[in-house]
């Protein structure tokens, strides 16, 4: 029969004597404070970055008084990803220990508020200490940055800003009237897809859109469609009979002749004065009917016998131009649509 001799192990009774209140010397979480760069020696900060470990920070961890370099963790890590908010002299913070030891090495796994570092009152003009908002403040400038879409959504009435991929910014309020501007321009468009004004620099054109009119320019052309009367007005004044064709202008022009010609045949010839020259055209006597009679006979304008003078007028009207920018509309032709 084999007897065993039971061996003394002094590092199985620690371990036994571990779980028993005031045997376990070693420390697992502790109260820290950032070190000042002027109690630490040399040209060492109390704030470095270490290429593999990231951020490394000295802490004095209370109440053991010690001093330790510590790794922070962060709510987001992974490939060129990380969260991160300055640290100042005198922060508080609280420092894990792992396995207890302080080679570990520990971190420091979340920043307090005290007298010092109050907690804010106010957010956003809102009381911050009633428990129902939840914020993110900071006194430090702060940057949110996102390797691909980034958006912020209201759940309860849909609208939004968002960033996409090719670098196009969508803000859409609640009613889903949108805006959009990107590399290609911008776009702003209503909720139920009536109106729409849009600059898109990739294929040269602006436009206005509103149900079933359109306003379009490309550089070149201006381009008006509308499925009722497109109207122009200039000076405050209403473009209504403001605006009439070139065939008008003949039509009013020859029945004015017309009218002239009507008038000088009634005119006694023997003998033929200037008084009764005077009466025949003054409108003040017999005069006064030869301008109605040239509107009333220059109201049409397809009057095909006055083909041959319509480009002959049309070369007269784009020939003057202006005699000095203080003179507009001096020996200058009118505004014709035609």
């Amino acid at each position: 029969m084999v007897s065993k001799r039971h061996v003394f192990d002094p590092a199985l009774i620690q371990d036994l004597m571990t779980g028993v209140p005031g045997t376990d010397s070693r420390i697992w979480v502790s109260y820290g404070t950032i070190e000042p760069d002027g109690d630490l020696e040399g040209e060492e900060r109390a704030l470095t970055f270490d290429e593999d470990a990231g951020p490394l920070v000295e802490v004095r961890l209370h109440p053991s008084d010690k001093v330790v370099t510590c790794r922070i963790a962060t709510q987001v890590s992974g490939v060129l990803q990380s969260q991160y908010t300055p640290l100042i002299e005198g922060d508080e913070v609280l420092v894990v220990l792992p396995m207890g030891h302080e080679q570990a090495p520990p971190v420091v796994i979340a920043r307090l508020n005290n007298a010092l570092d109050k907690f804010p009152e106010k957010v956003a003009g809102k009381d911050a200490r009633q428990n129902n908002i939840a914020f993110t403040r900071t006194q430090t400038p702060t940057i949110v940055e996102a390797g691909s879409l980034y958006m912020i959504r209201s759940a309860l009435t849909g609208a939004m800003v968002g960033i996409d991929e090719e670098g196009n910014v969508t803000i859409r309020d609640g009613n889903s009237t949108g805006f959009q501007f990107g590399p290609s321009g911008f776009a702003l468009q209503d909720a139920d897809g009536q109106g729409q004004i849009v600059l898109n620099t990739e294929e040269s054109y602006a436009s206005v859109w509103w149900q079933n009119t359109v306003l379009k320019m490309d550089g070149t052309d201006l381009n008006i469609a509308a499925s009722g009367n497109v109207a122009i007005g200039s000076a405050g004044n209403t473009p209504v009979l403001h605006a009439i064709t070139a065939e008008q202008v003949v039509n009013i022009l020859t029945a004015f002749l017309t009218a002239i010609s009507a008038t000088m045949a009634a005119i006694p010839t023997n003998p033929l004065t200037p008084a009764a020259l005077a009466l025949a055209f003054n409108p003040a006597t017999g005069g006064a009917g030869i301008i109605p009679a040239a509107l009333a006979g220059g109201t049409g304008n397809a009057d095909p016998a006055l083909a041959a003078n319509l480009g002959a007028l049309q070369g007269l009207l784009g020939a003057q131009v202006p005699a000095t920018p203080l003179t507009p509309g001096i020996v200058c032709p009118g505004v014709i649509i035609s």
